[in-house]
């Protein structure tokens, strides 16, 4: 917006050059044109003065647009600190990882406790069973000894053994349940062996994709960090060159016009003028209003080229908060850097031959310019 006003405050003042006197009288009686020379030296320095003070105006301009082109590197800048700024929150995020992975470690060292107390009960329980049948081999030859005994004697004792059968069966079926159990204790501990068998590989497996993500992304960080750098300097430093061919050139042309004013003037004196007032005024507005179109051109290339070095450092920051949060995978992240490479390098080149347009079209001036002197001279 500072360069537009800047622009349309140097057309307002180019549009309010000085009127050109009329610097010849009457004619005299002798057929001559009566010349005043007053006239003439006032009109010079008047001219001299309005350019003077354009050219300068000129040098504030572009003083103040590398003023601008210093501001958008120091901006530039702060964006590099700001990327730093992503990766040191990448780093925080992956000592997360790290922490995450070491509490699923202290999950399987409790799992491995939980196997070893299921262990222990197998083992009690194996114990109890063992005292268990123990305990029915006594009962059952106790059993034999007493039908010996009194199988004709007492009723009440086959009575009484009777019940003893019943509750051998009872501790049977209670003996075939906790072998069950057992059973079924068994096999989820060696479910839960697999399942420990299996935690673990996933954890190798991810161990190693987090360490191969995390060697390629620092390394294509820190590559496209340094070309990027490297370029946004690069452009600086022309941009600043630019300015100072530029005003170089003004500089030349200012001291063109005062050397074409000296030779008018002495024309005049001779009597001799090849050129018009209406051709000098005619020749100045077509130089102004070239310059000034040649200047919005290159401020609005300047303006097209910022936005799009703006969008990739913006696509840029987009895919880095994707893949942190999982949104983007590493082919697509890949995939965005060679294609924001592509733009940059479209860019240079259009650059370049941007420049190469510009050297020839100032060739073109300076002969120009040249020829019109010797013209003048002749």
């Amino acid at each position: 917006m500072r360069k537009d006003a800047l622009l349309e405050q140097a057309t307002m003042m180019d549009t309010r050059a000085p009127v050109i006197p009329d610097l010849i009288s009457q004619p005299a009686g002798n057929g001559r044109l009566i010349v005043n020379e007053a006239d003439i030296n006032a009109w010079t320095e008047r001219l001299k003065r309005t350019y003077t003070g354009e050219v300068q105006r000129i040098a504030t301009k572009l003083k103040e647009e590398e003023i601008a082109s210093l501001s958008r590197h120091f901006t530039e800048e702060k964006k590099y600190q700001k990327l730093k700024h992503d990766n040191d929150n990448y780093q925080l995020h992956i000592s997360r990882v790290e922490a995450s992975n070491r509490i699923m470690q202290s999950q399987h060292a409790r799992l491995e406790g939980g196997l070893t107390e299921l262990q222990g009960q197998l083992q009690a329980e194996s114990i109890s069973h063992g005292h268990t049948k123990q305990r029915l081999e006594k009962a059952r030859t106790e059993h034999d000894e007493a039908i010996k005994s009194y199988e004709v004697k007492h009723l009440d004792l086959k009575k009484q053994l009777e019940d003893q059968n019943r509750e051998l069966e009872e501790m049977k079926t209670q003996l075939r349940e906790e072998e069950s159990k057992c059973n079924h204790v068994r096999t989820q501990y060696e479910h839960s062996q697999q399942r420990v068998e299996m935690l673990i590989a996933q954890c190798h497996s991810v161990t190693s994709q987090y360490e191969q993500t995390k060697a390629s992304l620092e390394d294509r960080i820190t590559t496209m960090t340094t070309k990027y750098k490297t370029e946004i300097t690069s452009h600086a430093q022309t941009k600043e060159r630019e300015v100072q061919t530029m005003q170089k050139e003004y500089e030349e042309k200012l001291k063109a016009k005062e050397h074409e004013i000296q030779q008018l003037m002495g024309v005049h004196e001779r009597g001799v003028r090849e050129l018009t007032d209406a051709d000098l005024r005619q020749e100045l507005e077509e130089e102004i209003t070239k310059r000034l179109q040649m200047r919005v051109r290159v401020v609005a290339t300047l303006k097209n080229d910022f936005a799009i070095i703006q969008n990739i450092f913006h696509e840029l920051s987009e895919a880095r908060r994707s893949f942190c949060h999982g949104a983007m995978t590493q082919g697509a992240v890949f995939e965005l850097l060679d294609e924001l490479g592509m733009q940059l390098m479209i860019l240079r080149d259009r650059k370049q031959a941007d420049i190469a347009v510009m050297s020839t079209k100032r060739k073109q001036e300076s002969e120009l310019d040249k020829r019109t002197v010797k013209r003048q001279r002749m």
